[in-house]
Order: structure tokens, then sequence, then C-alpha cells
């Protein structure tokens, strides 16, 4: 916990510190996760990926990491495996959205691993439920811009992003 708020404050190599101590007691996925997180902020993208790969191990269904093991990828240029990173990370988290329909961050994550995936359909689907059940969330609304400009559609992502501002 200690590691994952040193993370979330910035402080990276504290962080990075605190996070190898925990793994030295317990290995964890989250704390692996956290790990990989402090090397991607880091433009340590093999050693991100490694972590990443092994909170997957740990964790196999759990759409986060299958999509932190894509951005990985992707920053490596690795654009197959990415991809399939990504679909495995939106086939689980339509499990998640199953279970709890009604829940906006599940949607706008599956968003995510839609678009990165290429799912234009399922991308913009998702994210325009997500805003349907939350349509006062800056994230959300960055989020269907981001999307949009995944798809190639920027004049629609210029236009979610000036709303996401105003929020």
């Amino acid at each position: 916990n200690l590691g994952a708020m040193l993370l979330k404050l910035r402080h990276t190599d504290a962080a990075a510190e605190a996070l190898r101590r925990a793994l030295a007691l317990a290995d964890h996925a989250s704390t692996r996760a956290n790990l990989g997180m402090v090397y991607f902020i880091a433009k340590k993208f093999a050693e991100a990926t490694e972590e990443y790969r092994r909170a997957v191990e740990l964790e196999p269904d759990k759409a986060v990491h299958w999509g932190n093991l894509g951005d990985a990828l992707t920053a490596q240029g690795h654009r197959e495996p990415a991809l399939e990173a990504y679909r495995k990370a939106s086939s689980l988290a339509v499990a998640a959205v199953d279970r709890s329909p009604l829940d906006p961050s599940l949607h706008e994550e599956r968003a995510l691993y839609c678009a990165r995936s290429g799912d234009v359909a399922c991308a913009l689907k998702e994210g325009q439920r997500a805003f349907d059940l939350q349509s006062d969330s800056a994230e959300i609304v960055f989020t269907n811009a981001l999307i949009r400009c995944l798809a190639g559609k920027d004049d629609e992502g210029l236009d979610w992003l000036d709303r996401s501002v105003k929020l």
C-alpha cells in the first residue's frame, strides 16, 4: 500500500523501493502491476512488460493487467501481441460489465480496450453507455474523446475533449 501511495504521488524511486520490498515478502499481482507502472512512467518498457506479464500470470482473469500489458507492448512497438492483450482485456471486461451493467467505469474500461484493439463499434457503444450512465464525469467524457481519436474520428474527439475541459 505504501508503494501504491508513493506511486500515486509520483515518487517513483521511493515507490519502486517499497514495491520491491513488498514483493520480497509476498508475490501479489497488484504489487507487480504497480511496479510495472513505475517502470512504465520511467519509460522502462521492457521491465514494465515483465512485471505486467507476472501480474497476468498471478491474476489471469483481471482485465486491467491485460490492458497494462497491451500498453507496455504497444510502447515497444509490438503491435500484434499488444492487440492480443487488448482483446483479452476486452473479453474479460465483458464479464465485468455483465455482472454490473450499471457501473459506468466498467463500460469506460471496456470502451478503451475495444478502441485499443481496433473494435471501433464496441468502443463507441461502450463509451456512449458509460456517458449515458454518468454524463458529469470528466474522465468518461475524456475517454470518449480518446476512443474517437483512436477510431480516426478526430473532429468528434476534439468536440468531446472540449466537453471534458468544461466539466
